[in-house]
């Protein structure tokens, strides 16, 4: 749905509607303008992802991460692994992904952006949804 000006025969603004443009175009047609989309509120789960989803984004990368005897990453990935979720929100997550990158070479800057900024799907948070959002 989206937001429309409408005009009287005068060019005078008379209302804001909420409408498909096929209803606009029907009802006032010439009379209206296209102000924009109504915003969509992000769910507060949106940058939320299951631990195991995460953790699945590192590709190739998963196995020597996950066993990397360095001791930065083992903390990074201890404190990850007492999650249930990530947020992928927070910048102090980018800075963890820096740090495994500057010690484990099998993360790489691809890897990095599919882990931070592919858009989490339904199935990727559906136990957290499950959990403290039911019936979303």
């Amino acid at each position: 749905m989206s937001i429309y000006r409408i005009f009287n025969d005068q060019g005078v603004e008379i209302n804001t509607i909420i409408a498909d443009e096929a209803f606009v175009e029907e009802n006032y047609p010439g009379k209206y303008e296209y102000v924009g989309e109504i915003p969509v509120k992000p769910k507060p789960w949106d940058s939320l992802i299951d631990i195991d989803a995460f953790m699945d984004r590192f590709g190739a990368a998963k196995a020597p991460v996950m066993n990397s005897t360095n001791t930065e990453v083992k903390s990074i990935i201890d404190g990850l692994m007492s999650k249930s979720w990530v947020n992928l929100s927070l910048s102090s997550l980018e800075s963890s992904i820096d740090t495994i990158m500057s010690i484990e070479t099998s993360l790489t800057p691809a890897i990095k952006i599919n882990i931070l900024a592919t858009p989490v799907s339904a199935a990727d948070n559906a136990i957290l949804r499950a959990m403290y959002f039911p019936g979303q």
